[in-house]
């Protein structure tokens, strides 16, 4: 119910131009992906300040009484005293705990800006789909406008007893199949655009801007170094994390030593007068030996898991390495058919007015110059679906490896 009331609210509200850095902006704003990394930083700095202080002495008291039989009968001892505790050495866990919570931070501060330009790049996706569709809807626009002036002639060469109403109804048909195909662009468009409104949480339209040009992409040399992607990223601050977790896991075999001192009213612990207050202090070494298995099975799991996930990380590098010599393929594929089909462009329109100029002469019928005319427009709505094909493709580039560098063609 929420959703629908959200996207009521979006298509009744105002639409107002906004650009596509604009759009992307709002949208990084608004982003409860990137509102979620945020806190999961701030909770991790708070874990790191608390492993800070795990290092520190332990100042307490304690209270209780102590039941003991004797000769004579059954005595109950009062207990009160203050203890302080400070650990000596724990095989560096506190070191590895202080580790792992800085590296839980540094990953996911490394995380937040490929977050952030994914965010830009699906909105880039979907305002690229708005743009498209505008542009197809001018062409679609111009067209009609050319065979509403062909009906028109047409209509007057009726009049004028050279043609039959045939000519006529010829133009008159493809001009109704027209506005058919522009009605559900513009349903189309509006469709668009409120799913660009609900993807950045605010009604807006995109401005009138025109489709990125078409151009060469530098091929990036190292492929190892220049692919990176928020999926890479989280799977080396796993593996990462890993790492240093199978360390902490060996540090808990070391042994443990503590100095602990006590004041007070102390355990009798074979000490004749018991009543009195006394002081101790001393140093204790505890070293487990045998735990069950339990340290080994923990640590083969913890090992396990970061080999696993380093495994993970080498396909993805891989399957990423494929998309990126697919896209790069595919940009220059895109490339020359659209070089291809604008070399097409000049030919179709001397073709057309030839075909016009033959029409107007008696040569030719409608349906030849009709034919003409679709053919210009067919190349012109072509080159389009190949731009639009280029600029998805080189957001995918970007999404693989960051902003493409552009170089001149030669």
């Amino acid at each position: 119910m929420k959703t629908v009331l959200f996207y009521l609210a979006l298509t009744a509200a105002p639409l107002r131009a906004t650009s596509l850095d604009d759009a992307q902006t709002i949208a990084v704003e608004n982003s409860p992906r990137l509102k979620t990394l945020r806190a999961e930083i701030a909770e991790a700095e708070t874990r790191f300040e608390s492993t800070s202080l795990m290092g520190r002495p332990i100042l307490g008291v304690a209270g209780g009484a102590e039941f003991e039989a004797m000769e004579d009968g059954q005595d109950l001892l009062p207990l009160a005293y203050g203890y302080f505790s400070y650990n000596l050495y724990n095989g560096d866990q506190t070191k590895f705990r202080r580790t792992i919570a800085s590296a839980e931070i540094s990953r996911l501060k490394d995380l937040l800006p490929f977050e952030e330009r994914d965010i830009r790049l699906q909105v880039k996706d979907v305002y690229l789909d708005v743009l498209y569709t505008r542009l197809r809807l001018k062409l679609l626009e111009k067209e009609k406008m050319s065979f509403d002036r062909l009906k028109k002639q047409a209509s007057q060469r009726r009049n004028a007893g050279l043609i039959g109403d045939a000519d006529v109804l010829e133009f008159d048909l493809r001009s109704t199949d027209l506005n058919a195909e522009i009605e559900a662009l513009k349903a189309e468009e509006q469709t668009e655009i409120a799913q660009l409104s609900a993807s950045i949480g605010q009604a807006v339209a995109p401005s009138n801007q025109a489709l990125p040009e078409i151009r060469s992409m530098e091929r990036p040399d190292s492929a190892n170094s220049s692919i990176s992607t928020a999926s890479m990223k989280r799977l080396e601050r796993d593996r990462d994390l890993g790492m240093l977790e199978a360390n902490l896991r060996k540090a808990q075999w070391a042994p443990q030593v503590d100095f602990e001192a006590r004041a007070g009213r102390l355990p009798s612990e074979g000490v004749i007068e018991k009543h009195k207050p006394r002081v101790d202090a001393l140093i204790v070494a505890k070293w487990d030996l045998f735990t069950g298995g339990q340290q080994t099975a923990l640590l083969k799991e913890t090992t396990d898991q970061a080999t696993a996930v380093a495994t993970a990380l080498d396909e993805e590098k891989y399957k990423i390495e494929l998309r990126k010599t697919k896209v790069l393929n595919e940009l220059s594929l895109l490339k020359r058919k659209s070089e291809s089909q604008s070399r097409r462009k000049t030919p179709a329109q001397r073709y057309y007015q030839a075909m016009l100029e033959e029409y107007n002469r008696g040569i030719k019928n409608s349906p030849d110059v009709a034919h003409a005319a679709e053919a210009v427009f067919d190349i012109d709505q072509q080159v389009l679906a190949l731009h639009y094909q280029w600029a998805k493709a080189a957001t995918e580039l970007e999404r693989i490896i960051g902003p493409a560098v552009p170089i001149q063609s030669p």
